[in-house]
């Protein structure tokens, strides 16, 4: 719904200390940079797999793909981190990813340049990497995949954002931000 759009940024909270985040203490306010990121390549997945597991459920490539993720983030965190809060289970988990949505923008025939503007807006979306079972992760993944592709969510999320981003001072939007 709209108001569920409009108020999601404000209701946003740290990820939860896993094993994959750094210290809490370090990520308030903002995670600083410190040059240890390094590029990861993961393994390719035939698209005819994908789109099998899609087909099977009724769900879209993106919904796919991300609750793959969601899973091998949260097999590193059990075999190669020993996450005592995965491990344990029980605990309600926050993990979210930012996602890169292009939204429509109107273009002006008579300025064909307009069509070559960025309209962009990040959005968060939960991954469910406390889910044990595969079946389970995609089923919450597809959930928080509708929310972006509701218009009524987006509407809100996209007013919200407009809005804070005209009348907010610099230092709210740093910390909305991380």
């Amino acid at each position: 719904s709209w108001t569920k759009g409009a108020f999601a940024p404000m209701s946003a909270r740290y990820d939860t200390e896993l094993s994959i985040n750094e210290p809490l203490s370090k990520r308030q306010p903002l995670l600083a940079f410190n040059g240890r990121r390094v590029f990861t390549r993961f393994p390719s997945v035939p698209m005819a797999t994908i789109s099998a597991v899609r087909k099977r459920h009724g769900c879209s490539m993106n919904d796919v793909v991300m609750a793959a993720i969601a899973g091998a983030m949260r097999r590193y965190a059990l075999e190669v981190k020993d996450d005592q809060i995965l491990r344990e289970g029980g605990t309600p988990v926050e993990c979210k990813s930012l996602i890169m949505l292009a939204l429509p923008r109107p273009i002006d025939e008579a300025d064909m340049t307009t069509a070559l503007r960025n309209n962009i807006l990040f959005a968060s979306l939960p991954l469910p990497v406390e889910e044990s079972s595969p079946k389970l992760r995609l089923a919450r993944t597809v959930k928080g995949c509708d929310n972006l592709k509701s218009r009524s969510y987006m509407a809100g999320l996209v007013g919200f954002t407009k809005f804070i981003t005209k009348v907010a001072p610099q230092r709210v939007l740093n910390k909305a931000a991380g």
